[in-house]
């Protein structure tokens, strides 16, 4: 169970915002979102809240009995807090 706790995120970072069927493509699409409002920079360790952007990421690959999945997964990019991080570093959720 300790290996399962440090290859999955947090529960309380990610809402499930979705969780729909597509009989025709026969498909389910499953919308998860990150909710952190701060992450810590790797090199100085500050945390920051300035949002740099919001992308998707989407895994198609998977299957659900006779359906596929699509997982997509909305994440945002952060700015360092400190000036001479910053230009090295966008931190990711």
């Amino acid at each position: 169970m300790e290996v399962l706790k440090s290859l999955l995120p947090d529960k309380n970072l990610l809402l499930l915002e979705s969780c729909n069927i597509d009989e025709e493509r026969r498909e389910v699409i499953v919308l998860v979102s990150s909710v952190q409002t701060a992450v810590k920079c790797p090199v100085c360790n500050e945390a920051t809240h300035k949002i740099h952007s919001h992308y998707e990421r989407k895994i198609a690959d998977l299957s659900w009995a006779n359906y596929g999945t699509l997982l997509q997964l909305r994440v945002r990019k952060f700015f360092a807090s400190i000036r001479n991080v910053k230009d090295e570093y966008l931190l990711k959720d």
